[in-house]
This record gives structure tokens, sequence and C-alpha cells, in this order.
């Protein structure tokens, strides 16, 4: 184990930047140097910044990865960059991959829900109100539906809004959208 105690910030933040051009060339090796790091705040901040550069050429490898990962703190903070990135580039394969590896820890997946569905909304916000209904977990259904109501009260979409109404019409959970739209009404004022 590499330690990393004694490191001050500036010190981490110079190590993360090697590991992060590392992990540009050889993401497997700078991820397995990552993980001999000690200190859990170090060998995470370390950790993300190789999820980061790998999840940008290859996030399915980067994906892969990252269920081998064992401490959940970890695994939980790099899924989240890695899910982010990925839905940037591929929202489609990305919301495939998480819906499908949600089933085998969805402590750590739940951490990830409000970025993928922030990146699915800006691909389409109709579109990402349905996907909700496919999640495994209601945590994630919950903070999905949150982030994409937040989404549409922002925008004051009609279009929006009307696909929440069919929603709600077709029998989808209810209870999960009229908190959502309730808590979001309590945040923002009417226009004057």
């Amino acid at each position: 184990m590499i330690s990393t105690m004694e490191w001050g910030p500036e010190a981490v933040q110079l190590l993360k930047e090697v590991v992060s051009h590392w992990a540009g060339m050889d993401p497997k090796a700078a991820a397995e140097y990552a993980m001999t790091i000690n200190s859990l705040r170090s060998r995470g901040t370390i950790m993300n910044a190789v999820i980061d550069a790998w999840s940008k050429t290859d996030p399915v490898a980067a994906a892969e990865y990252t269920k081998s990962i064992e401490s959940r703190l970890t695994r939980s903070a790099v899924l989240s960059t890695l899910i982010n990135n990925w839905s940037k580039s591929d929202p489609q394969a990305a919301l495939a991959w998480f819906r499908e590896n949600a089933k085998l820890d969805g402590k750590a997946m739940n951490s990830s829900t409000t970025a993928l569905f922030k990146n699915l909304i800006q691909y389409d916000l109709a579109w990402s109100l349905t996907q909700v209904w496919n999640l495994p977990n209601p945590d994630m259904k919950r903070s999905a539906i949150r982030t994409v109501v937040d989404e549409m009260a922002r925008r004051k979409s009609e279009d929006a809004l009307m696909s929440l109404y069919g929603q709600m019409a077709e029998g989808k959970d209810r209870t999960l959208l009229a908190e959502a739209l309730v808590e979001n009404l309590t945040r923002y004022q009417p226009d004057k």
C-alpha cells in the first residue's frame, strides 16, 4: 500500500494529474495503482481521476472495471463520474448498462441516478421520463423523477408537462410523480 496520509492537498492534486494522464495511456494499470493508495480519501480522489479519463475513451471497459472495486464508498464515487461522462456521449448505452447493473449493487448505483437523468434530459426530456419506470429500485425512481420534474418545471415546457400528465393517466406511480411536483412547486415561485 502507498501511504498518502502525510501528503498535503497539493501533493494529492499533483498525483491526481499524473495518474489521470497515465490513465489516458494505460487505464487499467493506472486504476490498479490507484487502488494501492491506503488513504481512503486520496484513493477515491485518484481513482475518480482514473475513471474520469477512462470513461471518456472506453466507457464499457471502465464500467466493467468499476464492478471489481471492493470499497462501496470508492465504487459509488467513481460510478457517478463514469455514468455522468458516459451518458453525455452515449445516453442510451449508459442507461442500458445502468439498468442491467443496478441490480448488482443498488446502493452504489443509486448515487449515479441524478447524474444519469440530468444527461438523459439533455438528450430528450419527455423520453427521459418514460425511462424512469424501468428502473429496478424505488429510490432510483424517486431520484430520477425528481430530477426530470425539476427540469420540466425549470424549462416550463408544455410538451414535457403534457408527457408527465400522460404518464400519470397511464397509471404510472402517481404518488412519486405527485411528490416530485409538490416538492418542485414549493421551490419555484411563479412568474409575476
